[in-house]
């Protein structure tokens, strides 16, 4: 009689259930984290995993320690520790994927925890958005960004999304899905639905690009490099005579466009000539330029907790009144909305360093193993860093401390002699 309760089985299904837990219970993400580490304990016990270290998965420890090397600086105790606190993640996946199997790793049921987490989260979305029309009357509104994404922040929500889809549709390409490809076209134009009203701009650029980078080199491969140069010239305008049609990105790109042409003319101006009310894209712009101008004073780290205290200082300076208010906790509403120079500002140009080298050095992996998926993940960190302080969230740090340290041993475990 087969054994259905095989180790293999237990251990995959704990990454699925971390994965379901994060989409759907993202306050108990400590429960999943803790089941992973009892079913890896387990494993190493009888001798399925065994210990060998990822290199490259260590660079997230470092980075941890410069966090809590940055508590000995601040003048924020509650709010540092609570940093560490959400961070941990850094120190406890690259240990827990230390722990190598003797089997090969599946991917699927981590992409089909991924996926159900995702339909859940998006069903009560969508009941979310309706009882608001129900108790308001109708309104456009009321069906997009958070309100159909009420768990999670609609840009790590998308991202969530474009995972998924793209996990799946990648294995179905390597005759791995084990199901009807039926089933999967209706989860992917489901999840396009829940995608669009997301609203996420940085989502959309992204999921553009990965689809304009594979139909280049789809079109090179096929039709060489002279239809390739016409495809990237046109696929740019349709993308962007598309956008013209959908009144909100309409506005989020041309703003973004012309906010960005007269802030590089003249950043210190363009903050100081902009004191009242602000677009998102322009929020960003200004907490660019006073992030970047405490980095310079700063090029070792303010601290961790210390962030809000000096950018709200700064902001004052900058005569941004209105942004550098302060919460009776003495926070400030909006943070860098950049992960690199979040990390830069908090603990210094070392981090930034730690931070980028984790980046290439995955991006590096990506290439070498010709891992696609490894690269849409770690291509979406890169990405939206630029636009938001992804890993401060629990969400973007759980994340992709998990899948990345993941997909890092797993691309170990194909050579063990890669030195990553």
């Amino acid at each position: 009689m087969l054994n259905v309760f095989t180790y293999d089985k237990l251990y995959h299904n704990s990454l699925a259930l971390l994965m379901l837990i994060l989409c759907c219970f993202p306050k108990l993400i400590g429960l999943g984290v803790v089941i992973l580490f009892i079913v890896v304990l387990i494993g190493w016990i009888k001798k399925e995993l065994f210990w060998k270290i990822t290199p490259l998965n260590y660079i997230l420890v470092g980075l941890y320690l410069l966090y809590l090397l940055g508590i000995t600086s601040t003048n924020h105790s509650e709010d540092a520790w609570a940093y560490a606190e959400n961070k941990i993640s850094f120190l406890l996946f690259p240990l827990i994927f230390s722990f190598r199997p003797q089997f090969k790793i599946n991917l699927i049921p981590v992409l089909l925890g991924l996926s159900l987490g995702i339909v859940l989260v998006s069903l009560y979305g969508i009941v979310n958005a309706m009882n608001l029309i129900y108790q308001n009357g109708w309104d456009l509104n009321f069906l997009v960004s958070v309100n159909i994404s009420p768990i999670h922040h609609p840009t790590y929500f998308s991202f969530f999304i474009i995972a998924a889809v793209s996990g799946l549709w990648l294995l179905n390409f390597k005759n791995e899905f084990p199901y009807s490809i039926k089933w999967l076209f209706a989860f992917t134009m489901f999840c396009g639905l829940v995608f669009i009203l997301c609203l996420s701009l940085a989502a959309i650029i992204f999921l553009f690009i990965m689809l304009f980078s594979i139909g280049i080199i789809t079109v090179k491969r096929r039709f060489g490099i002279k239809w390739a140069a016409i495809v990237t010239i046109i696929l740019p305008i349709t993308f962007y005579s598309a956008s013209q049609f959908i009144p909100r990105i309409k506005f989020e790109i041309n703003n973004g466009i012309t906010a960005t042409g007269l802030f590089l003319t003249n950043p210190i101006q363009y903050v100081k000539n902009k004191p009242g009310d602000k677009t998102g894209n322009e929020v960003r712009l200004v907490m660019w330029a006073a992030t970047i101008l405490e980095i310079k004073d700063h090029p070792l780290g303010v601290g961790t907790g210390n962030v809000d205290e000096h950018l709200s200082s700064r902001l004052r300076d900058l005569g941004q009144l209105t942004l550098s208010k302060q919460d009776d906790k003495g926070h400030i509403r909006y943070n860098p909305h950049n992960q690199f120079l979040q990390t830069a500002l908090e603990i210094g140009l070392f981090g930034l360093i730690f931070l980028l080298t984790y980046i290439f050095g995955l991006l590096r992996l990506a290439w070498k193993h010709k891992d696609a998926f490894l690269a849409v993940i770690v291509g979406g960190l890169f990405f939206n860093s630029l636009f938001e302080s992804i890993l401060q969230r629990q969400s973007g740090i759980v994340f992709f401390s998990f899948l990345l340290s993941l997909l890092a041993m797993v691309d170990a475990l194909r050579n063990n002699k890669s030195q990553l």
